[in-house]
């Protein structure tokens, strides 16, 4: 319904994408949706509860009603040649949807991991009637963590009077299925075909690394759930979540529930992109164009804070995309980008800035004391190393081909070149990194194509300095900089390297790939299919509680190992209203104290 309603809001901010936004409707209009409702009851306007979620849900509703009125006819004739392209982005959500729900209703407990902190996080938002919310954990605090993402189940869950009990995991479904959608339709706009659409998709979130075969004939490993796990801790001492990984482990955390979000930035940076770099755009375009980038960044900051320097980054890459990417290179172009920029980044700040977690300093930032080996690094990102430099090589096959050099000769220089990546990824993991930036920044300053590949180009720069990054340095410590960076780096590459290759024109498209070069890329995909296959197969054989066949309900193994605990839980959920304090044991974390705050939100 959400999607739906927002479809003529998405349909006249989105006019550069040919499907208008259709396929990115149903974020917009959670997004926008959920903004609108947390700053009524963040300004005292109104009690957290239905009736203020319900007015925000018809604000929104009212706002789309308007856009209808004034473009009925166009959009009604868009729909009836747009219907096909339209219907199987919906279909892409659904079979995400129901995959994702699926994978959580075989393992429905809200039970270990970071599901305590995020079921406590959810619970209040819906008990509280005043924001920020109280800490659950620590009474008289505010809740010092960004909840935007948790506000957004939040508000579903109060719109539709769904217990959190089952909305915590039906959340998986709506994750699964917008990231999935997300992806193919953002990759179909920006590339023009439906090839690079389902690769898209697939890297994004349907594929995982390389490190299944691995864990599987070198270490030995059971395909159980310690298989699982270890697919996800391939560099020593951190985390190297996938998107599939984080969608079937199913902590409803911070980096889980920005991952459509900051595809939904990526598709207000594209529209950025054509906007800006078209000189006959109108003012009034470019403005929207740009103040939709900065309500997109705002948002993806609210929900993970450790995207913020990720944003701090693309907001001048998009713009500097614009500015190479116009017909003429101009004072013009460059002025129309840096003021677009402007707007943008104001946007973000001035949307952010009301319900911004003040609590805490600066995060620490210092020398990284170890980077991870190489061959690690190459487990993670290989498939997609091997996509980024395979069109490097085979745009140079390309231009050697057009100066009339012979076949044989090219593919000994490429197949030189390609092992000679791999030995330094292997040896010397940073300098391959190092090259991958510099190389697809000159690719994306110094070639000619259009401003969408420039940035795709841009974007797989981006992709190598976030893997580059934790090498040499940290934010806040060692294991969240791989963890979060290298969940960033994952999805700019799999939607970049997917616009490269499947696009509808430019240089090296893997359709003109070298036989050899297409081979190998066809051989990469089996590992990290088997890796997704087998990974997600673990995490379904190990139940921590309780278990007795599918379910939506994360509070069933409670019902069943401690019942009278159940019906003390239920009593506290349905009878106590507001957030008075709760007294209960404190003890060391991921163990099984503070349970009935997280369960009540008390």
């Amino acid at each position: 319904l959400a999607g739906a309603l927002a479809s003529p809001l998405a349909y006249a901010l989105f006019p550069r994408l040919p499907d208008r936004g259709f396929g990115l409707a149903r974020i917009l209009g959670l997004a926008a949706a959920t903004y609108a409702f947390v700053l009524l009851v963040h300004a005292r306007i109104f009690a957290n509860g239905r009736p203020a979620a319900l007015l925000a849900f018809a604000l929104l509703g009212a706002a789309a009603a308007v856009v209808f009125a004034l473009r009925r006819r166009a959009l009604r004739t868009f729909w009836r040649a747009n219907r096909r392209s339209i219907l199987e982005g919906e279909a892409v959500f659904l079979i995400g949807f129901l995959l994702f729900l699926g994978i959580r209703a075989f393992n429905p407990e809200i039970f270990w991991g970071e599901k305590p902190m995020d079921f406590s996080i959810l619970n209040i938002l819906v008990r509280t009637r005043t924001l920020p919310a109280s800490d659950p954990w620590f009474a008289g605090v505010p809740l010092s963590y960004y909840t935007f993402g948790h506000e957004i189940v939040a508000f579903l869950s109060l719109v539709t009077g769904i217990s959190t009990r089952y909305t915590f995991n039906l959340a998986f479904g709506l994750l699964g299925g917008a990231t999935l959608q997300a992806a193919f339709t953002l990759a179909r706009n920006w590339a023009g075909t439906k090839g690079a659409a389902i690769a898209a998709g697939a890297l994004t979130a349907l594929l995982g690394n390389l490190s299944g075969p691995r864990e599987w004939l070198l270490h030995k490993r059971a395909l159980n759930w310690d298989y699982f796990w270890a697919t996800s801790r391939v560099v020593k001492d951190t985390i190297n979540e996938y998107p599939l990984w984080s969608l079937a482990f199913a902590d409803l955390h911070a980096h889980v529930l920005a991952i459509p979000l900051l595809l939904f930035l990526l598709a207000c940076g594209l529209a950025f992109v054509r906007t800006h770099a078209d000189p006959a755009s109108a003012l009034a375009e470019r403005c929207v164009s740009a103040a939709l980038l900065g309500a997109g960044a705002a948002v993806v900051g609210l929900t993970n804070a450790w995207d913020v320097p990720l944003l701090a980054g693309l907001l001048p890459l998009f713009a500097g995309a614009a500015a190479l990417g116009a017909p003429r290179r101009s004072g013009g172009a460059t002025a129309r980008a840096l003021v677009g920029l402007a707007i943008a980044a104001g946007s973000a700040v001035l949307l952010a800035a009301p319900l911004w977690v003040r609590a805490g300093g600066r995060p620490s930032m210092g020398r990284s004391p170890e980077g991870a080996a190489g061959i690690d690094v190459l487990t993670v990102f290989g498939l997609f190393f091997f996509l980024a430099f395979a069109w490097a090589l085979s745009t140079g096959n390309e231009t050697m081909s057009r100066h009339g050099w012979s076949r044989p000769v090219r593919w000994i220089l490429l197949a030189i070149a390609l092992l000679g990546l791999i030995l330094l990824g292997v040896r010397r993991i940073d300098v391959l990194l190092g090259i991958g930036v510099l190389f697809f920044l000159v690719a994306a300053a110094g070639f000619r194509e259009a401003p969408e590949r420039r940035l795709a180009l841009a974007l797989v720069a981006a992709a190598f300095f976030l893997v580059l990054f934790p090498q040499r340095f940290f934010i806040y410590d060692r294991m969240n900089t791989f963890f979060k960076l290298y969940l960033e780096a994952w999805l700019l590459f799999a939607i970049s390297t997917s616009v490269l290759l499947f696009g509808r024109s430019g240089r090296g498209r893997f359709v003109y790939w070298p036989l050899p070069l297409q081979a190998l890329a066809v051989a990469l995909v089996f590992p990290a299919a088997f890796t997704a296959i087998t990974a997600v197969r673990g995490a379904l054989q190990r139940h921590a509680v309780a278990y007795s066949g599918p379910s939506l309900d994360g509070l069933r193994y409670l019902k069943e190992s401690r019942p009278g605990e159940y019906r003390a839980v239920m009593w506290l959920r349905d009878n106590v209203r507001g957030t008075p304090v709760l007294l209960e044991a404190h003890g060391p974390s991921y163990q099984d104290y503070g349970r009935i705050s997280m369960l009540t939100g008390l």
